[in-house]
This record gives C-alpha cells, sequence and structure tokens, in this order.
C-alpha cells in the first residue's frame, strides 16, 4: 500500500454526487473548484461528470472536498453515510465493484471478501471480516469487520460513515436479505479530530480524561476517559481468498489459524495495559453543532482505537446454495476480476498524474524563468541594492510557507507589488491573488467585500454574494492598510485567521477558507498597540512574518535602475522611442528626497516621457510632485548641500547614542524609536565604523 499518496476510487464521488441529485443539491456544488488542485481545466472539461465515472481515480483529499461541500449543501452531517448507503439501486449500469457483488450471490461470502474491496476503494484503507467466536441466533447472521486507514490519511467522521454505509447499502441488490445493520463497536476516528471539524470547541486534557469544550461558554459538552481493550480470539475463516500472512491485505494478521482483535470491554488485568490497546471512552455524551450540521457524542462510544470494529447483521430468507463447481469457478474468477480492477485503476491514476506532472513541470519551468531573470528583476520588484537584494532572499524564503505575512513601509514603496512576489514564488502561484485595500471603503461595505452576505441581508441584497475570502480561496489574498480597521473588523478578521472559517453577512453557517493573508500597513502597529488602537492578538497574528520595505532615499544605487525600468515601459506603453536622460537630470534624481517613493519617481518619468519632444530628458522635464515645477541644475546643486548636513546630522546622532549604549544596536535601536533592521541599515549607509557597532 502506498502510504505515501492516498488515492480513491470516484466510484465514491459517484455515490456523494447522485444523492445530491436526488436532494436536488448538487447545483450549490462547486466541482470545478473541487478539481481546481488537481489538474489544468484544459485536461478535465466537465469535473461533475469525471467524478461521477466510477473508473476514475483521484487523490484522497478531493474526496475530502467534496464531501464537505456536500455536507454545506445538504446541511447534514451524515451525507456520506446517507449516499454510500442508499447508491445501490436498481436500474442503473452497474460498475465492475457490483457485477463482483452479483456473481458471488452470497452475503457471507462477499463479506470475507473485504479484504479485496478495499483496494477497489482506495490504496489507503485496510479492510478484514472475521466470525464471530459465538454461534449467534438462529433467525440471524453476524460477522465482525474491522477497517484501519493508512497513516497517509487521517480519519474522519465522513471516512467511517463511508465504510457503515457501503456495508449496509450493497444488501439492497439481493432481495432474499430483509434486514441489515453495521454497528460501530470501536472507532479508529480521534476525538482531537472530531472536534476539529466542528467550529467553537476545543478539547481539554486532565491525566487521563478529555473534556470537549464549548469556547463560547466554557461549558463542557462531553468527557471522555482513557481506557485499555480487552482482547478476544476469533477463529480466521478458510473461505478468505487472502493469505492469513499477508499484512499488506490484513487489519490484523492471523497467528495459527486465528486473530487476536480488541473488544468494546475495558481491560482489568495488567496484560491489557498496553499502549497499542489505548482508546477513549465517552463517559458523558454531548452533541456538537455547527450551524445545522450536527455530531452526537455518544455515551459509551470509543474513539482512537488502533482500528475500526463493527458488528454486522443481517437476516436473509433461505437460498439455494450453488453447486460446488459454480461456487468454485466464482472463486477462481473473481481475484482475476479484483485484480483486473486494480489494473484500471493504476491506468486511470497513471492518466491523472500525468496531468498533475504536466502542471508541476510547467510551475517549474515558470520558476526556471524566474531564475534566469536578472538578479535587479524579482517578480516586477527592481533593485540591486544590498538591502534589496536581501528582502528577495528573504521574500523566496517566507514564499514557501503558508504563515502569514505583514509587509511595513512608506507609502508608494510597493508593498503590494511585494506581496503579489510572495505569492507568485509560492505553492499557491496557480491560484488567485486578490487584493483589497481596507479604508477604501466605509466599515459596512468592507465588511460585505471581504466575507460577502447572503440573500435579503440588507437592503439592496436581492442574492448571495460571494466575499473576497471565498473568492481567494486556496490563493492568497492582501489586505492593504491594515492598521487603519475598526476595532469590530479587527475582532472579526482575528477570528478568520485562527478559525480558516468566514461567517457571510446576514449568515450563520460558517464557510471553511484556505488563504494565505498578507497584509500591509505604513503605520507602527506596535504603537498603535500600546495605545489600545489596534488588537495585541491581531498584532501577533499578522506579523508571524515580517518584510519590510525600505524607503527609495535608502536605495539611491537602484535609482538608475528604476529610471531605466520606468523609460521603458512608458515608451512602450506611449508607443515612443526611448529617451536617453541626461547626467544633469540624474543628478536631479538623485538629490530628491522622495518622500513619495517608487510610485512618486513612476509618476515623474511618465510625465516626462509624456512631454519628450527631442528624445533627451534634460533637468527642466523633470517635475517633482511635491514641488509642482520643474528643478533645474542650479537647484539641484543647492539641495547637495542640505542632503550632506542631514546625513551628517544622522551620523553623529547614531554614533553618540551606539556610545551610550556600548555599541548595543538592539538597544540603541529602541532609544532612537527605530526598527533594529533599519538601523543596522542607516550604520552601513553612513559608513559607521565596525568600532562603533556591537561586534
Amino acid at each position: 500500500m502506498d502510504h505515501e499518496s492516498p488515492w480513491t476510487s470516484c466510484f465514491l464521488t459517484r455515490m456523494i454526487i447522485l444523492h445530491l441529485e436526488k436532494t436536488g443539491k448538487d447545483t450549490d456544488v462547486d466541482y470545478s473548484g473541487i478539481l481546481e488542485s488537481v489538474a489544468p481545466s484544459a485536461a478535465i472539461e466537465d469535473p461533475k461528470t469525471f467524478l461521477k465515472d466510477h473508473n476514475n481515480w483521484i487523490p484522497h483529499h478531493v474526496l475530502k472536498k467534496l464531501v464537505r461541500a456536500a455536507e454545506r449543501a445538504t446541511g447534514r452531517k451524515d451525507v456520506a453515510y446517507l449516499a454510500a448507503r442508499d447508491y445501490f439501486e436498481p436500474g442503473r449500469a452497474p460498475s465492475l465493484l457490483e457485477v463482483i457483488v452479483k456473481l458471488l450471490n452470497d452475503i457471507e461470502q462477499i463479506l470475507l471478501y473485504s479484504n479485496l474491496w478495499a483496494g477497489g476503494y482506495g490504496n489507503y484503507l485496510k479492510l478484514q471480516c472475521l466470525t464471530p467466536s459465538a454461534t449467534p441466533s438462529p433467525d440471524a447472521n453476524e460477522v465482525v469487520l474491522l477497517s484501519r486507514f493508512a497513516p497517509s490519511v487521517v480519519p474522519s467522521i465522513s471516512g467511517t460513515q463511508m465504510v457503515r454505509g457501503n456495508y449496509e447499502g450493497f444488501t439492497g441488490m439481493f432481495d432474499y436479505v430483509e434486514d441489515a445493520a453495521c454497528v460501530e463497536q470501536l472507532s479508529q476516528i480521534k476525538i482531537e479530530t472530531v472536534v476539529g471539524e466542528f467550529e467553537g470547541y476545543r478539547v481539554e486534557e486532565d491525566g487521563d480524561r478529555l473534556s470537549i469544550v464549548e469556547s463560547a461558554s466554557d461549558k463542557a459538552v462531553a468527557t471522555a476517559r482513557k481506557i485499555y481493550l480487552k482482547t478476544e480470539t476469533l477463529p480466521f475463516s478458510p473461505d478468505c481468498p487472502v493469505s492469513p500472512e499477508d499484512p499488506e491485505e490484513m487489519v490484523v494478521r492471523s497467528e495459527g489459524g486465528a486473530v487476536s482483535v480488541l473488544t468494546a470491554r475495558a481491560g482489568t488485568s495488567p496484560h491489557d495495559r498496553k499502549e497499542e490497546n489505548a482508546a477513549y471512552e465517552i463517559v458523558r455524551g454531548g452533541t456538537l453543532k455547527n450551524g445545522p450540521l450536527e455530531y452526537t457524542l455518544g455515551k459509551g462510544r470509543i474513539f482512537n482505537a488502533p482500528y475500526s470494529r463493527y458488528l454486522y447483521k443481517w437476516k436473509a430468507m433461505e437460498v439455494p446454495k450453488a453447486h460446488p463447481e459454480v461456487a468454485r469457478t466464482r472463486r477462481e474468477i473473481v481475484p482475476l476480476l479484483f485484480n483486473h480492477l486494480r489494473g484500471v485503476r493504476e491506468a486511470r491514476r497513471m492518466q491523472l498524474v500525468s496531468a498533475m506532472e504536466k502542471r508541476a513541470l510547467a510551475r517549474e519551468n515558470e520558476n526556471l524563468k524566474t531564475g534566469i531573470q536578472r538578479e535587479s528583476d524579482f517578480f516586477g520588484i527592481v533593485g540591486k541594492s544590498e538591502v534589496m537584494q536581501e528582502l528577495f532572499e528573504r521574500t523566496r524564503m517566507v514564499a514557501q510557507v503558508d504563515s502569514t505575512v505583514l509587509i511595513t513601509g512608506e507609502t508608494g514603496t510597493g508593498k503590494e507589488l511585494l506581496a503579489r512576489a510572495v505569492h507568485l514564488a509560492g505553492p499557491r502561484r496557480d491560484m488567485k491573488f486578490l487584493a483589497i485595500n481596507c479604508t477604501a471603503l466605509p466599515e459596512s461595505i468592507l465588511e460585505a467585500e471581504l466575507f460577502g452576505y447572503e440573500k435579503g441581508a440588507f437592503t439592496g441584497a436581492l442574492s448571495r454574494k460571494q466575499g473576497i475570502f471565498e473568492a481567494a480561496d486556496g490563493g492568497t489574498l492582501f489586505m492593504d492598510e491594515v492598521g487603519d480597521i475598526s476595532p469590530a473588523m479587527q475582532a472579526r478578521l482575528l477570528r478568520v485567521l485562527e478559525e480558516r472559517e468566514i461567517q457571510r453577512v446576514g449568515g450563520r453557517e460558517p464557510v471553511p477558507v484556505d488563504v494565505r493573508v498578507v497584509s500591509a500597513t505604513n503605520k507602527d502597529l506596535k504603537e498603535l498597540v500600546s495605545t489600545e488602537k489596534f488588537r495585541s492578538d491581531l498584532y501577533y497574528r499578522l506579523h508571524v512574518i515580517t518584510l519590510d520595505l525600505p524607503p527609495l532615499r535608502e536605495r539611491t544605487e537602484d535609482l538608475l535602475l528604476l529610471v531605466d525600468h520606468y523609460l521603458e515601459i512608458f515608451s512602450r506603453n506611449f508607443k515612443k522611442e526611448k529617451p536617453a536622460i541626461t547626467a544633469d537630470a540624474l543628478a536631479v534624481l538623485r538629490n530628491c528626497p522622495w518622500p513619495g517613493n517608487i510610485r512618486e519617481l513612476k509618476n515623474v518619468i511618465e510625465h516626462a516621457v509624456v512631454m519628450d519632444r527631442d528624445g533627451r530628458i534634460n533637468p527642466e522635464d523633470i517635475t517633482l510632485l511635491e514641488c509642482g515645477a520643474p528643478l533645474r541644475t542650479e537647484t539641484a546643486e543647492a539641495l547637495k548641500p542640505f542632503h550632506d548636513a542631514v546625513e551628517s546630522h544622522k551620523r553623529h546622532v547614531i554614533e553618540q547614542t551606539l556610545k551610550k549604549t556600548g555599541g548595543n544596536q538592539t538597544r540603541a535601536a529602541e532609544l532612537l524609536g527605530l526598527q533594529r533592521t533599519y538601523l543596522s541599515r542607516l550604520i552601513r549607509q553612513l559608513g559607521i565604523t565596525p568600532k562603533d557597532r556591537t561586534p
């Protein structure tokens, strides 16, 4: 079994979609979005049809996304169980799995083939059927069923529900079966996983006790105690088609024709107190709720077991036994059909793997193009200075993880461009990058834009509208000027970052979102926190990683590159020959303090290109926005002494502060009210000698 890459059959997704169609909820599911991470849209023309074809195979996470969407659409947490149980109805073209079931035509024999069924559903699940040691009542039949999910898949509520639903459902193919029930005795699901599927609950551990606590009321909804499960020995059926010693197919291996399995009873002897027998029993039951979705942790239920155990019971009318020769032929043919099924599975899986590899190759080509770009061009950000090269390297590292990023810097330094670089340099590059300016909209409109709204939520809300968080699902959302949002909006944003869910305006049901948030501000958030104008918990959530964009005046060695870059862009946009720029004009640009930073420089160059008449940009063609008039050469010369005086004053203040702190740059930065990295840059730029710095 390939534990590294779990795959599942579209036989299971077919069940979910047919159930959605039956309930009229299939149009509420975005099938393209569910398959978006698997292959380019061109590779799968009709995602819904692809997911309904039982011959296809998909990565397991696609099934999980579909089930989650089905739960939201139907408002039922047991939708996977219902879909599997109700699937086996007459009148549909059967899959190969259903053909095998009809061919065997013997309930007990079908159940004994559970080990082979698992391979038909996926490469991450093992199933096993055992005969009880005690003789069941004359009017009923029963077997013990075991299931175990591989380490590569975290067992979920829907996963175990589908196992139960399939076992109960397939009996609908036989008229002679009157009733069938699959009762869970042990569950492999962890209590922490169950709680994680619901918003507003947490697990608290106290020794051998677990409490499921509702966060809002701080009250325990249910409690569980650690137990060590007793074992029993069950016979291994000689009719099982798989070798009892085959570890690849068995949940529990047979030894000497018998299998030692866990029971739903707590052991009392020291022999039973083994960690491999440990589980948690619910001692006080309760129900978890998330909008219409509910799940009950009933008293006596057992979770966190090494594998799941079910007791399967059925009633059936007497059916004539097949001729021994026919039965023997069936036993010979069925394994061959299973092998064929696995061959089909592998062929279809490799077809989709090929499409996924094409997408990966396209990404690698994109990365290769990025790698051979000029060192001074980082996803459209131009800069060869040391401070910018350090920033580019830090951005490359940050882009590979999903942590939230806070970009700081003065107005006009290019914070949105850097946010886009974080997106393009990371694994989400093929998904959406959306941006919103938090100060551009009133709070009421900003809330609707961020989280969306339901029909009728307010006057004018004529239909449901998707918010920018939902629209960016799977990708990156850039929130500019985040330091200006209101306290109420800060609280909502914090909840989204912590819970990874949003709630539309006027809505009650939480909507899960998978979005990387990159925010930016030109304000000192730390100072806003100290004055209680910004939540400290949100501040720490936003600035897990900080990228600081230096102002243009601190990276003057990039000025010539930037000027050339914008001359080329605007000449191409305006269909003009790229003009030359004179040394005097460059001197004017170099001596400008650039309070508007890159944005101001960009506008100045655009104006110069538009007004160019002779293919040369002279000092009089340079109109600086803060003066509103051209700066001539003599003006630029006049600015130089002023600039030098400012630099000299900076150098004096920093040298005196370093002397006061004994060369401790961190302490000096605190005294000067500067960031530690900014002070280090100033020390390098001003040429302060090493003896004045911290060793």
